[in-house]
């Protein structure tokens, strides 16, 4: 409203479910306004506002045929980045903008990005594993850190020295990301409470570049919805995560309206919002007992049985063509029975490394990711020698320009 008063013109492109009531904007592009019938309603940001550059190219054409449009395909590189890590679902149109987006990705001209490849050490062609666990962490930790600006000028710059120095730079705001982060998920955990079905921790000294990753962490480790607030003086920062069956984004509509939060926005999957210091305790009542799952109980999920003598660089091949993998495309997951646990070592603090063999002598390389986070190291670590079911991915990884297949250890199951 400020800016109108200025006679400034504003678009808005947005994502999020529609509140109750819209800013006086020019326009409003969103495919989750409550009048909208594109169908489009998976899309993130980045995803809008390519449709919206491709409906401007459409119209300059109509009022000028010598119009020289710009061939937008070639940023799909960032749209695809975009949608990998906003874990949005990979409904058609997503899934089309992530599988071409990599082609792009893997030729891509944007320097920025070329600097931001070779610092993180990407040697093989990128994936959407490398997006959302290698590139996008690293744009996003100058926010994480207070220099949210980095990641934008390092995507818009061409030039290769100022870039490799960003790329460096943005490496080492994510080093310091994760301490920051390590912290503040180890103290959320101590508050959890266990009866709760919508967890909800607070404190005066969390970072709140790194409280949407907590929520993540929390996600993962309780298995319920959960919001993590950033105090402060009077108005606290908030962030939320969610569980497949249940939206959050609507549970923050509802709290903006009945005046328990002061604004907020969000999607099924993850939120967003600001709650003054003296409602805290009225939210957490307020979000106890909104989450009622069918049950608690943990289920196992897996696609199919699998051998470790099956298991070669054709069937990752064959399993390849059904990518890309994301929210609503998961990677296959196979269940490998009567495994034994060689050589088990932690790496990188909390992850578990070891071979995975069984009694024919077929064996892998394997990782744990987080597990001394949850029950997989206890569970393998104490029962050296054992026999267990697996639940597993298959990755590849190249080393020495040598591809190999390796597990990633989703599960264990005891026998």
């Amino acid at each position: 409203n400020y800016i109108k008063k200025k006679q400034v013109e504003v678009i808005v492109v947005d994502h999020h479910k529609q509140g109750k009531n819209l800013p006086d904007a020019f326009a409003i592009v969103n495919p989750n306004k409550k009048n909208d019938n594109s169908n489009l309603k998976n899309l993130c940001a980045a995803g809008v506002t390519f449709f919206l550059l491709v409906s401007i190219n459409r119209e300059l054409r109509k009022k000028n045929t010598n119009f020289s449009k710009p061939n937008l395909l070639n940023y799909l590189d960032l749209v695809a980045l975009a949608t990998i890590c906003d874990l949005v679902k990979l409904d058609l149109m997503n899934r089309a903008f992530v599988k071409q987006g990599l082609k792009i990705l893997n030729n891509t001209k944007n320097d920025g990005l070329l600097s931001l490849i070779n610092e993180s050490g990407i040697k093989e062609k990128v994936s959407c594993y490398h997006l959302g666990y290698v590139i996008g962490p690293r744009i996003n930790a100058g926010g994480r850190v207070g220099k949210s600006s980095k990641g934008t000028e390092l995507l818009i710059s061409s030039d290769k020295n100022l870039n490799f120095v960003m790329a460096k730079q943005l490496n080492e705001y994510n080093i310091l990301r994760k301490k920051i982060e390590l912290k503040v998920e180890k103290e959320a955990v101590l508050q959890v409470d266990n009866n709760a079905s919508v967890i909800c921790v607070n404190s005066d000294d969390w970072h709140p570049g790194v409280i949407g990753i907590v929520a993540s962490r929390l996600v993962e480790k309780f298995n319920k919805p959960s919001v993590v607030i950033s105090e402060n003086i009077d108005i606290c920062k908030a962030s939320c995560r969610s569980v497949n069956d249940f939206d959050i984004g609507n549970l923050i509509i509802e709290a903006v309206e009945k005046k328990i939060i002061e604004t907020g926005g969000g999607h099924k999957m993850a939120g967003g919002f600001s709650v003054k210091k003296n409602k805290i305790s009225e939210l957490k009542k307020f979000l106890r007992d909104k989450y009622n799952p069918k049950s608690f109980e943990h289920v196992k999920y897996y696609d199919f049985d699998l051998k470790l003598s099956s298991i070669d660089m054709n069937l990752y091949n064959e399993i390849q063509k059904i990518s890309p993998f994301g929210i609503g495309n998961t990677t296959p997951k196979f269940l490998i029975r009567d495994c034994i646990i060689k050589f088990p070592r932690i790496v990188g603090e909390k992850h578990l490394s070891c071979i995975v063999s069984d009694i024919y002598k077929n064996e892998f390389k394997s990782i744990a990711f987080n597990a001394t986070d949850n029950s997989i190291n206890n569970c393998v670590g104490s029962n050296i020698g054992e026999m267990f079911n697996l639940v597993v991915a298959l990755t590849k990884n190249n080393w020495l320009e040598q591809e190999k297949i390796e597990l990633r250890i989703e599960d264990v199951i005891k026998n």
